[in-house]
Formats: structure tokens, C-alpha cells, sequence
């Protein structure tokens, strides 16, 4: 059985992934294109206060999403890759537990490096970007994956 892939209409956004690299201490901006990102910035008012109830979705078609000539691998198999071979622009990874955001920024271009510790909000607010990490990561298809959905707060 072989799932339709999303028509490019649906997927109008771009989003920036950081893949950990090596012992995890180094990440990778990899950006990813014609993505569905939904993400929402509201309040929950109650009795006690409010609350903030940011959240985001995002789905990605492995047939019609860019990866700027990058092949999806699954964690594991991107686990198993020597730290050259995971910087050297041929794969990524998408997974439970990873920073991204919406969109691309120059100090984040495709490949560039930054230190975990630097995964921080404010920083990238300083900046106009608005980090998430995800707590959801969900690949459909049979053999080969169709979809991906990563989701968080």
C-alpha cells in the first residue's frame, strides 16, 4: 500500500532543526522546506491566574518537503554515523526531545554549528525567533516513512 503524498499547497512553511552531533554536546541547523508548522500562542485564564498554552505542530512529507538535498535517517541509523559523516550534508534526523523553529535565520544557516548550551530562549527572542522543543515525534507509512509529525510546547 502506498500512501498519497501532501500536495506542495499544503506545505507553505520553512523550519530551522538543530540535530545533535557527536557526543551531543555540538548541534546542526539543518533547514527543512514546504512543511505544515501551526504553532499558537494563547492563555488559559483560571481562577488561580493565567496560564500560557504555546503550542506548536508541525508535519513534514518525506515525497514533497525539502531537505536541501539531505536523506531523512531514522535516530538510531544517525546514532551509528562517525561525527564526520554527520556534518557532512548528506543526511538528518528528525526525533523526541530536539530544539527547532519556525522559519530560517541567517545567524542559523544550514550546516552551521552551535553549542547545545546555546539552546536557550531568550537568546533566540533576542533574536525574533521563538524556539521549541518538541515532545511528540510520529512517522506514518509502512517501509518507508510518508509523513512526520513532530509537536511540543
Amino acid at each position: 500500500m502506498r500512501l498519497a503524498p501532501i500536495h506542495k499547497s499544503a506545505l507553505p512553511h520553512t523550519m530551522t532543526v538543530f540535530n545533535e552531533i557527536g557526543k551531543g554536546q555540538q548541534l546542526m541547523a539543518v533547514v527543512v522546506r514546504r512543511v505544515n508548522y501551526a504553532d499558537s500562542n494563547s492563555y488559559n485564564f483560571k481562577t488561580a491566574g493565567v496560564n500560557t498554552a504555546n503550542a506548536f505542530r508541525v508535519v513534514i512529507d518525506c515525497v514533497n518537503s525539502d531537505f536541501g538535498g539531505r536523506e531523512f535517517v531514522p535516530l538510531l541509523d544517525w546514532k551509528r554515523l562517525t561525527e564526520a559523516e554527520q556534518q557532512d550534508g548528506t543526511r538528518f534526523t528528525l526525533y523526541r526531545d530536539m530544539w527547532l523553529f519556525r522559519g530560517e535565520h541567517g545567524q542559523y544557516p544550514a550546516g552551521a554549528i552551535v553549542p547545545k548550551a546555546d539552546m536557550v530562549a531568550s537568546k533566540f527572542e533576542a533574536l525574533g525567533i521563538r524556539l521549541h522543543r518538541t515532545n511528540l515525534f510520529d512517522m506514518a507509512g509502512l517501509d518507508r516513512p510518508h509523513n512526520i509529525q513532530l509537536a511540543g510546547q
